[in-house]
């Protein structure tokens, strides 16, 4: 939270009960998987509201993080169309900000790469709350991290 500047005080962090205490992960991936998807929730809410960070335990050893914002929504149509290279949903709201569409593509490249998911809750006017599943203990294959996929590295 500290690395998103002045907006850190609009972001509500909160470990929810039987949350793991520690984690092995790679936490440049991590972070930036987390940046992206707290800075998107701030980009996306109105001037002023919070967005929601919390951590909280999945299922057989996993962590789940949620990033919930107050923004416009997403129509169901859109759910799987905004996590493409080079893609946004289209609304309002992605028509006057600025971006390529390539984050949410590149946080499911690595949350993948790290053994995980990411998934999305949202419709037209509630928000919308991005969960980020991974493994406590790091996936079972290799110590040393999963390699990105090309389009991601030449991306």
């Amino acid at each position: 939270v500290s690395g998103m500047g002045d907006s850190a005080p609009r972001i509500d962090t909160r470990a929810l009960p039987g949350c793991p205490v520690g984690i092995v992960t790679d936490p440049q991936r991590l972070g930036q998987i987390l940046t992206n998807l707290v800075g998107n929730a701030l980009k996306f809410s109105p001037a002023g509201e919070h967005v929601g960070l919390e951590a909280g335990p999945g299922t057989e050893d996993q962590i789940v993080f949620n990033v919930r914002d107050h923004g416009p929504g997403i129509p169901d149509s859109e759910h799987s169309k905004i996590f493409e290279r080079f893609a946004q949903a289209d609304s309002e709201a992605t028509r006057n900000t600025h971006g390529v569409g390539l984050g949410l593509y590149i946080t499911r490249e690595l949350a993948t790469a790290m053994g995980g998911t990411v998934s999305l809750i949202s419709a037209p006017g509630a928000g919308s709350t991005f969960l980020v599943t991974i493994p406590v203990a790091g996936p079972a294959a290799p110590r040393e991290p999963a390699p990105l996929s090309e389009a991601v590295r030449s991306g």
